[in-house]
């Protein structure tokens, strides 16, 4: 499903005349209707007494989500490229749905002092596969159309599905007590360790997202690349991805999320800013190399500093105001992005100023934030120069 179909949706879009502006909305808005309409996965969770049974609804409707994805491939009017944002939001809409309450249960089934290995070899599996999809779909693309990749994703969806039903679920309660409105959360924020963990990665993310949507129309109407060299690069980060995952797992047992965090947040305010010292297709490909290890940390430790900090009773309504901040900090900064694209006066290429101001944006942030963050668990002592040697060397930390 990703990477046969969320990887294609922007190269879709340029391929039918989608402006900047319209390719940064579909990168970003999708994320906040997504995040709006989460809003109430808790009580969707009360009401059906079962976090199971909304996962499987909402991949059912995300699997069929594909249908008129497919529909409007065939037509080639003028309003394509809005009907097809309008239908990858209905998408997103039912991913974030149901993400929630999949965060809630996971949390549940995997061991407070396993999470880090446990989610890193998850996640470097859900990478491999999606490394693989990625080439595949760009062999195909090559050969054939968006229509055919888009269905095997839909095929992928439907697949899954099978499998989630034979998931198990513990019983879930959540008392009143447990019980905050949005406004409650709002308040309350900027003095706990969650709540200042919640405004430094949606402002994180608002810094990545002026840049992130628009690296795709960089590279086909800048830099001419073709969809295999594309895919090439793409597969490049996700392989990436894969390959460091469960060493960062390892590490974020031991040493802790918050450093790990620490350390890929610092890191990946470079990437951006080499982005203008390199048209060369090997230097592009090497930049998401280094791309791929340093979001690797940063999207595992983030996941496991979020359950490492909220109780299962709260938990999936503390994952509800993250996702919402979350998604209006990306639309937020697409905006800005395709703002600055626009009203850019310091460079000949436009898009050298989006990138310049997201690596700005990520390492202030980053230094504003990261102090202020603590540890919830008792963790061993290790230097970040030591951390970063080792992990990129492949080194084991040693017994936990």
């Amino acid at each position: 499903m990703v990477g046969l179909g969320e990887h294609y949706f922007s190269p879709y879009a340029v391929s039918i005349g989608a402006t900047d502006f319209l390719i940064g909305l579909l990168g970003s808005l999708p994320l906040l209707f997504g995040s709006l309409a989460q809003l109430a996965s808790p009580s969707l969770i009360q009401l059906f007494g079962s976090r199971r049974h909304i996962v499987r609804i909402g991949i059912l409707l995300q699997a069929l989500c594909f249908i008129p994805i497919l529909w409007i491939i065939q037509g080639n009017g003028a309003r394509t490229p809005f009907w097809f944002l309008l239908f990858v939001i209905a998408y997103w809409v039912f991913q974030l749905t149901l993400s929630t309450p999949w965060q809630s249960w996971i949390g549940d089934l995997v061991p407070k002092d396993q999470r880090g290995r446990y989610f890193s070899l998850r996640s470097r599996w859900i990478q491999l596969a999606t490394f693989f999809s990625i080439v595949v779909g760009g062999a195909l693309l090559s050969k054939f159309n968006f229509q055919l990749i888009f269905m095997l994703a839909m095929v992928g969806r439907f697949i899954s599905l099978a499998f989630s039903l034979l998931q198990e679920e513990p019983t879930y309660s959540s008392p009143p007590e447990a019980q905050f409105t949005l406004t409650q959360f709002v308040k309350k924020m900027g003095f706990n360790n969650y709540g200042l963990f919640v405004i430094y990665i949606s402002l994180f993310y608002m810094s990545c997202h002026i840049a992130a949507p628009y690296f795709v129309p960089y590279v086909f109407r800048e830099l001419k690349f073709s969809y295999l060299q594309y895919m090439i690069v793409h597969a490049v980060f996700i392989g990436s991805k894969s390959l460091f995952l469960p060493i960062w797992g390892h590490y974020s047992d031991r040493y802790g999320s918050r450093k790990l965090l620490a350390l890929s947040g610092f890191l990946l305010p470079i990437v951006p800013i080499l982005w203008l010292f390199t048209r060369n297709y090997y230097g592009i490909i090497a930049i998401h190399f280094v791309t791929g290890f340093g979001w690797a940390g940063f999207e595992l430790c983030s996941f496991n500093f979020i359950l490492d900090c909220t109780t299962p009773e709260k938990r999936a309504r503390c994952s509800s105001y993250y996702q919402l901040f979350n998604g209006v900090g990306t639309v937020v900064g697409a905006v800005l992005g395709g703002l600055l694209l626009k009203y850019n006066l310091f460079f000949s290429i436009p898009y050298y100023f989006v990138f310049l101001v997201s690596g700005i944006g990520r390492f202030l942030f980053s230094l504003l934030f990261i102090p202020k963050l603590k540890e919830m668990r008792t963790v061993h002592p290790i230097s970040y120069k030591s951390l970063l040697v080792r992990i990129f060397l492949f080194l084991k930390p040693g017994p936990s």
